[in-house]
C-alpha cells in the first residue's frame, strides 16, 4: 500500500466514523438489540504502544527499564523485527508486577495519532477500553484460543516443533505435525489438540449462527484460526463455518453476516511486526465501513483488540486472577450504535469477556469459570435494563 493510498483510505474512513455517528446516536436500546457480534483481532501491541498518548487514558510516554525511567521513543510504521514474546519472556518483562524488565530498548517505543490516525478516530468517536488484558501470561495461541473459547485448556505458550523438525510450520492446532507439543500451565507438554464441548457447540445448540474468517489454509495466518485445536470442529461439519477472511466485507456488506463473527488475517494485514502498521489499520479499517455500510449496521457491535504484547512496553501490572494470566495490557476498540459515545472504558476486562458477552447477548450459560468471573463489558454500552 501506498502511502497515498493509504491516506485517501483515511479521509474516507474518517467521514464514515463522522456519519455514522451522526446516523446512529447513542440510543436507549436493550441487550437484546444485538443481533451480531464481531471479534477482530490484530497482532501484538500493548496499551501503551498504541494508546499511550491517548486524553483521558491511563497511558505513559515514559518506561522503567532496571529503575532507571526511559522516555518512549517514536515507534516505526514498519517495525525492524519481533520482539521476543513467549510465555517466559512476559514472565520476565512482568517481574512480579514491576513492569521494568523489558529486555530490547527498541521495546520502549510507542506511537501516535499522527501514525495511526483512524485508530484514534474510531476511539475518539466510539469507546476505548484501557484495562483491558490479554488473558494469558504468554503470545498468540492460547490467547487466540480464550477469545473464542473463554479458556486456553492450560496452553500458556506458542506450540513448538521438537529440535530440529520444520514440517508443518503454519499449523498449531489438530492438523500440526505429530511432533508439536505446547506447554502447560503445569509444566508438562501437550499436543495443541483438544475435544469436549466447547461454547461454539452451546451455540451451535441454540441456533445462534457464526463465522470463523481467517487463513483457511497451511500458509501465513493459519495459526491463528484457533478452531483447528478442536479435534470435532477441525474435522466435523463445522469447519464449513471457517471462512477466508477477505470474505467478512462481503458478507458485512451484503447482509450475510452470522450472529458472531470472528476475525483474523494474514500476517501482512495482521500489523504483526516487521510488518506496516498503516497496511493493518487500513484493514481494519475497510472491514468497519464494511459493517457500517451494510444492512446490520444498526444491530452491530464491533470489538477490535490484539492478541499479545508483542514484547513493547507497557505500564500497568496485570492482576493475577490464576496460574495462567491475566498476561499484559492490550487495546480494546468497541465500535457500535450501541457504545458510549468519546468514551474511555475503566472496567477490568480481558478476552474472556468477549465469551461471557456472547454469553449475555444471547442466553447461554457459561462454560468455565474464566468465562462466568470475567469483566462485564456492558458499562462501554448505553443499554436500558
Amino acid at each position: 500500500m501506498t502511502l497515498k493510498i493509504f491516506k485517501s483510505a483515511c479521509r474516507q474512513i474518517l467521514w464514515l466514523v463522522f456519519a455514522v455517528v451522526v446516523a446512529f446516536p447513542a440510543n436507549a436500546a436493550t441487550l437484546r438489540d444485538v443481533k451480531h457480534i464481531v471479534i477482530i483481532l490484530k497482532e501484538n501491541h500493548t496499551f501503551d504502544n498504541y494508546f499511550g498518548l491517548f486524553p483521558g487514558a491511563d497511558g505513559t510516554t515514559v518506561g522503567i527499564h532496571e529503575h532507571r525511567l526511559i522516555p518512549l521513543a517514536r515507534a516505526p510504521i514498519i517495525p525492524p523485527g519481533d520482539l521476543p514474546h513467549r510465555r517466559a519472556d512476559a514472565l520476565r518483562v512482568w517481574d512480579n508486577g514491576m513492569m521494568d524488565d523489558f529486555i530490547y530498548p527498541s521495546a520502549y517505543a510507542q506511537y501516535s495519532e499522527h501514525e495511526i490516525p483512524t485508530y484514534w478516530a474510531y476511539a475518539r468517536a466510539y469507546v476505548l477500553a484501557d484495562n483491558f488484558f490479554t488473558s494469558v501470561m504468554g503470545p498468540s495461541f492460547p490467547n487466540h484460543l480464550f477469545t473464542i473459547f473463554g479458556t486456553s485448556f492450560g496452553a500458556v505458550d506458542n506450540p513448538r516443533h521438537s529440535a530440529g523438525s520444520t514440517s508443518g510450520k503454519w499449523s498449531w492446532g489438530c492438523d500440526a505435525a505429530p511432533d508439536v507439543l505446547v506447554l502447560m500451565v503445569d509444566g508438562s507438554h501437550s499436543r495443541p489438540c483438544w475435544d469436549g464441548p466447547t461454547l461454539i457447540d452451546e451455540m451451535d445448540a441454540a441456533g445462534v449462527s457464526w463465522k470463523y474468517y481467517g487463513v483457511t489454509t497451511p500458509k501465513s495466518g493459519y495459526f491463528w484460526t484457533e478452531v483447528d485445536a478442536i479435534y470435532h470442529l477441525r474435522y466435523g461439519p463445522d469447519w464449513s463455518n471457517v471462512v477466508p477472511w477477505r470474505q467478512f466485507a462481503d458478507d458485512a456488506r451484503s447482509g450475510a453476516l452470522p450472529a458472531v463473527s470472528w476475525v483474523t488475517t494474514d500476517a501482512l494485514n495482521s500489523e504483526h511486526p516487521p510488518n506496516d502498521v498503516r497496511t493493518g489499520e487500513a484493514t481494519t479499517a475497510s472491514m468497519i465501513a464494511a459493517v457500517q455500510d451494510g444492512p446490520d449496521a444498526a444491530s452491530t457491535v464491533i470489538f477490535v483488540s490484539w492478541d499479545d504484547y508483542g514484547g513493547w512496553y507497557d505500564h500497568v501490572p496485570p492482576p493475577q486472577v490464576d496460574a495462567t494470566g491475566y498476561g499484559l495490557r492490550v487495546p480494546l476498540i468497541i465500535v457500535s450504535p450501541f457504545a458510549k459515545r468519546g468514551y474511555v472504558f475503566h472496567g477490568e476486562s480481558d478476552f474472556a469477556s468477549f465469551p461471557k458477552f456472547i454469553e449475555e447477548v444471547f442466553g447461554l450459560g457459561p462454560m468455565g469459570s474464566r468465562d462466568a468471573n470475567a469483566g462485564d463489558l456492558l458499562g462501554a454500552f448505553n443499554f436500558s435494563p
